[in-house]
């Protein structure tokens, strides 16, 4: 049986990446996906084990370029505020690489225009921070970092076919793994950790069914969603205030969104979203008329005479899906899941990167955490699914109740659903009055704070009062609903309604102590 190593590849170290010493002792973890998911598992085991393998079934480029195992790689990524500040924790060099390729900084609000359901969202320096740039530099980058690290060794072109056990059937004791091109004989990997960050089409079920376990109950959330991107060169001429423009739309007469997004090199990446089916063609002419069928004239206006970079790419595999292994029975020890094999968003919410991250961080807390407690890894594997379950609760909530949005009158929403849209709304109306809210709302979208904290008193007292007016205005219970048919009326009819200045409106520099607004 040929040993495992024959499939290495050496991991290339750079002097000025981090080679600190790997932790004394025995262990040996194993990832599976050297993605970005498993990239950052590896790099939180490394400090816990003195042996860390990835096991990847693409090749690895050197170079910052697409591979297959990232189908979706060249569509525009968003790093949130969170996910930033934890790779910048994990990589402290991060941020100056990403300087060093021209990378943009930009704060969260200041630096964009926002047109939501109700307006545009006013400009201020909020605080929360993030750089732009392509998933494919930001993934070259971290690799490089985490090939350099004592300890950590890659496999390429290796493809694990299922997982070991030991004699009682419920351990994982390693992985067996193959060529991924068939040229070799199967070999055994063992290892005291296994994690799937194989990404969302991981075979963990079909492995547990075949040792017996039941495979976990899914929650698929599919509002049809697709979207299509190209780059352009930023025009010399852009002279706008805002570094990202985002475009929603007024589902579900108007399911159409848009967005230009800043990367590395003074490039865009401009993404054309439709959701119910409505999805934006792929050819130049039918993505610009989509572009001009947006809420707003601005996205089209700004692309309209830029300089395309790269043909308009496609994508339409986009359903939220959560697998619950939280609740498998008989989930066996030393095997845990994260990333897309754990659950799978919509790219178009941009929470993927940064929820790997928080994911990675949480992964290395409880291993930590079983270490200083000398416990072995008995209930590991168990304690880490349902701590990373009730993390992944809020952005799942983000992202699918947005979704809910994105239906037609056929299908059914919930009490709760339509009382949450409701309350959004009318919040969203007093953005542009308090500073207070629109922060809690960025931290909130961020992934920095938890959705409880829009039912914050004050934010529910503007609501209320907001509200009051509606019902007592005259004629609030007997104005005709205006129709109007087509995505093109529908969209005249939007702009009218929001306005078309992108930032209209300042607020303070900042806020006073007590978190009121700063008054001049």
């Amino acid at each position: 049986m040929p040993q495992v190593s024959d499939l290495s590849v050496p991991a290339r170290r750079d002097p000025g990446l981090d080679e600190r010493s790997p932790p004394a002792g025995q262990g040996h973890a194993i990832v599976i996906g050297a993605s970005l998911a498993g990239l950052l598992a590896a790099r939180v085991l490394r400090d816990h084990f003195p042996r860390v393998t990835l096991i990847e079934r693409d090749r690895l480029p050197e170079a910052v370029e697409p591979r297959p195992g990232v189908p979706h790689g060249q569509h525009g990524h968003a790093l949130l505020s969170r996910g930033y500040r934890i790779l910048c924790q994990l990589f402290p060099d991060l941020d100056r690489q990403l300087e060093l390729q021209g990378a943009p900084a930009g704060d969260a609000t200041a630096d964009t225009a926002i047109l939501y359901r109700r307006g545009w969202v006013p400009s201020y320096r909020s605080g929360i921070r993030s750089r732009g740039c392509s998933r494919l530099l930001l993934e070259q980058l971290i690799r490089r970092s985490v090939l350099a690290m004592k300890g950590v060794e890659v496999i390429a072109r290796g493809r694990v076919t299922g997982l070991e056990l030991d004699k009682l059937g419920r351990t994982v004791t390693g992985v067996q793994i193959e060529p991924a091109d068939h040229s070799g004989k199967p070999a055994t990997l063992p290892g005291e950790l296994v994690v799937d960050a194989s990404g969302r089409f991981s075979r963990l079920p079909d492995w547990l069914e075949r040792l017996g376990l039941a495979p976990p109950r899914e929650t698929v959330v599919d509002s049809h969603f697709g979207y299509a991107t190209r780059r352009y060169r930023k025009p010399g001429s852009h002279q706008e205030r805002w570094q990202v423009l985002v475009v929603y739309g007024l589902p579900p007469d108007l399911p159409r969104c848009g967005m230009i997004y800043p990367e590395e090199n003074n490039q865009w990446v401009v993404t054309m979203v439709g959701g119910m089916g409505d999805y934006p063609p792929t050819d130049e002419a039918g993505f610009l008329e989509f572009a001009r069928s947006l809420a707003s004239p601005l996205l089209y206006e700004s692309i309209r005479d830029a300089e395309p970079l790269s043909e308009v790419g496609g994508y339409r595999q986009l359903a939220n899906r959560m697998r619950h292994y939280e609740a498998l029975p008989g989930w066996p020890e030393q095997l845990v899941v994260l990333g897309d094999a754990a659950c799978t968003f919509n790219p178009v919410h941009a929470q993927g990167m940064s929820v790997c991250a928080s994911s990675a961080e949480l992964l290395g807390k409880t291993v930590g955490e079983w270490r200083r407690r000398s416990r072995g890894w008995t209930g590991l594997a168990r304690s880490f699914q349902c701590r990373l379950a009730r993390q992944l609760a809020t952005p799942w909530l983000l992202a699918t109740s947005e979704e809910s949005r994105f239906v037609g009158p056929e299908v059914h929403r919930s009490m709760a659903s339509r009382l949450m849209h409701w309350y959004l709304d009318q919040a969203l109306l007093q953005v542009k009055n308090s500073r207070f809210l629109t922060q809690s709302l960025a931290q909130v979208m961020h992934l920095e704070s938890h959705p409880m904290i829009l039912l914050h008193p004050r934010i529910i007292a503007r609501v209320g009062y907001q509200a009051a007016l509606w019902f007592l205005r005259p004629g609030a219970f007997s104005e005709p609903v205006r129709e109007e048919s087509g995505s093109d009326a529908k969209s005249r009819s939007l702009r009218r309604d929001l306005g078309s200045d992108p930032l209209p409106g300042r607020f303070p520099d900042r806020l006073s102590a007590n978190g009121q607004e700063a008054r001049p």
